[in-house]
């Protein structure tokens, strides 16, 4: 009797650590901010599964500097979020004021933590070519966001 208990409870824990673990693989990975540049501004709300599929979400540039103000938008094409970085593409889908001849949107970021010293960091661009489903690795050329604040949530850590 006393086997059988033993060898069901080693069951039970064993069962209840193959959930917990395939409960973490099925969340959702995140990447949102606003970042203030003198007279640009990023924003950005990025959601895919633990992943990297099913990627959605919004991206938006605001130029400052022109009159009217050149606003691009962008639906989020890819998310890979690893540890505390994310890499997002978008496809611009919509172009007011200005003149450019933008077809995605890249953002490389990294959140540094809600109590950190250390600031988040923070990459745009805005290639003439169009997006792809493939995520660019976090790159070196990251500056580090003075106003504005960036969220990473991986999924799976």
């Amino acid at each position: 009797m006393k086997r059988l208990l033993a060898a069901l409870s080693l069951a039970l824990l064993v069962s209840l650590a193959v959930g917990a673990v395939a409960y973490a693989a099925s969340g959702r990975d995140s990447a949102k901010g606003v970042v203030d540049e003198v007279n640009q501004e990023w924003r950005f709300s990025a959601q895919s599964n633990f992943n990297g599929t099913q990627p959605s979400g919004q991206v938006r540039f605001i130029q400052e500097n022109q009159d009217p103000n050149l606003v691009i938008t962008g639906q989020v094409t890819c998310l890979q979020v690893l540890n505390g970085s994310a890499s997002i593409v978008a496809q611009v889908t919509d172009i007011r004021g200005g003149i450019t001849n933008a077809q995605s949107m890249v953002i490389e970021t990294t959140d540094s933590g809600k109590f950190s010293t250390t600031p988040d960091t923070f990459g745009g661009s805005l290639p003439s070519t169009p997006a792809t489903q493939l995520c660019p690795p976090p790159s070196i050329f990251q500056r580090p966001v003075l106003k504005g604040d960036v969220v990473v949530v991986d999924a799976t850590s």
